[in-house]
């Protein structure tokens, strides 16, 4: 069957996904809205990830256009999973000049999904990254940022034996995501001594604005002896279950879509089998499929998208599709409350991070009583990267002005 596939490469698709269970399955009901009071996830972390947490495993020095002081830096940190220690590379860059009195503050900028093989994350991909231009932005400002990869990604993802064909990005799962952008920021304080502030914000889009909001949300038991000061949370993905299950069709934009959510998920979920989601030809070409970082590999993409069928991504047994839902549900945010002022960018025409969805969870959030700045960008869509009223907000954070904002959403 012959498929005309748009695709949106930047960021995480939060549309609903919709999957038929193989056989004659009933649509299971629609999921319920999350309750304020629902019960958050536990937060792992063994000794030997607490003692090692920012620790600087290596640095090298790297030229990214327009930025100050750029390096390449491995990290420690913590599986949010499991609570095993890991490693974390990102790029790291700080302003020209001396430092001001008590440091640079810090900003972490999460990016939005790029794919799940290693070579997909900034560190490896130096010359062609989007994100260089807010990270150059924000250093110009005097601010030190770090560029994170995410736990599986970029040089410590190969570093440790990841691959194309076996990728090990725990995707979407809010923990390591948290994890990994709160020592990134404790790595800094580590590589530069008496020069970087213990005072922090978090800023990302899409996926990224998932992880910023999950750091935000962990940031009081995980982020001890550091001062997050904000998080800016651009087109968030923050309710996954409208990725779950609807009316029995796959469409052709959410089909793109899914070897990436099913591949990064279940490597997390040890009880999920991907091949259980994943056959045929998608099986065969999942490493073309979950690469969305790379031009050599677009025509082939294309080739691979138009040949294959819906019935290539269907769960095999009712149990499969189960599984996938609960974990969505227990990735979804808000889970609690957090203690700094957050601003939500959302457009009003994004089609994969649904405004209503956005609206949800904020709604959600005002109700475990967070402090949240919502604007929603008229006639934008999921790309809202441009816009520089959420930067305009750290800025105004970090200077110590109030925000007033009523947590609304709308």
């Amino acid at each position: 069957m012959r498929r005309q596939v748009s695709r949106t490469r930047t960021g995480l698709v939060g549309m609903t996904v919709v999957l038929t269970l193989v056989g004659a399955c009933s649509r299971p009901a629609p999921a319920p809205p999350l309750p304020p009071t629902s019960a958050p996830l536990a937060t792992p972390v063994s000794a030997p990830a607490l003692a090692g947490r920012g620790q600087v495993v290596d640095a090298q020095r790297a030229t990214v256009p327009g930025t100050g002081d750029a390096q390449v830096v491995v990290y420690r940190s913590t599986n949010g999973t499991d609570g095993a220690p890991t490693q974390v590379s990102g790029v790291f860059v700080t302003p020209t000049g001396a430092p001001p009195a008590g440091g640079w503050p810090v900003i972490v900028y999460a990016h939005g999904t790029t794919g799940l093989p290693p070579e997909c994350g900034p560190t490896l991909n130096l010359g062609r990254v989007n994100d260089f231009g807010p990270v150059a932005m924000l250093a110009a400002k005097g601010y030190a940022v770090a560029l994170i990869d995410y736990q599986g990604m970029g040089v410590a993802g190969r570093q440790q034996g990841a691959t194309a064909a076996d990728p090990t990005i725990p995707y979407l799962e809010p923990r390591s995501a948290a994890y990994d952008v709160i020592d990134a920021v404790r790595a800094m304080q580590h590589l530069h001594p008496g020069q970087v502030s213990s005072r922090w914000a978090v800023a990302g889009h899409s996926q990224g604005g998932q992880a910023a909001w999950a750091a935000a949300e962990l940031a009081p038991t995980y982020g001890t002896g550091l001062t997050l000061v904000a998080a800016m949370s651009q087109a968030p993905v923050l309710d996954l279950r409208t990725l779950g299950y609807d009316d029995g069709r796959i469409d052709n934009d959410q089909a793109w879509f899914l070897p990436t959510l099913i591949t990064g998920v279940a490597d997390s979920r040890p009880e999920m089998n991907r091949w259980n989601y994943l056959r045929g030809s998608v099986r065969a070409n999942l490493p073309t499929l979950i690469n969305w970082c790379d031009p050599a590999v677009k025509a082939k993409q294309t080739a691979v998208e138009s040949a294959m069928t819906h019935q290539e991504l269907l769960p095999a047994t009712r149990r499969d599709a189960e599984l996938l839902q609960t974990a969505l549900t227990q990735y979804s945010l808000p889970q609690r409350r957090i203690a700094v002022p957050v601003y939500v960018a959302q457009g009003s025409k994004d089609p994969l991070v649904l405004p209503q969805s956005t609206r949800t969870a904020v709604r959600q959030a005002c109700a475990l009583g967070d402090r949240v700045h919502l604007t929603v960008l008229v006639g934008k869509g999921h790309d809202i990267g441009g816009d520089m009223g959420g930067y305009d907000w750290l800025y105004d954070r970090f200077a110590g002005k109030p925000d007033d904002a009523v947590c609304s959403a709308g």
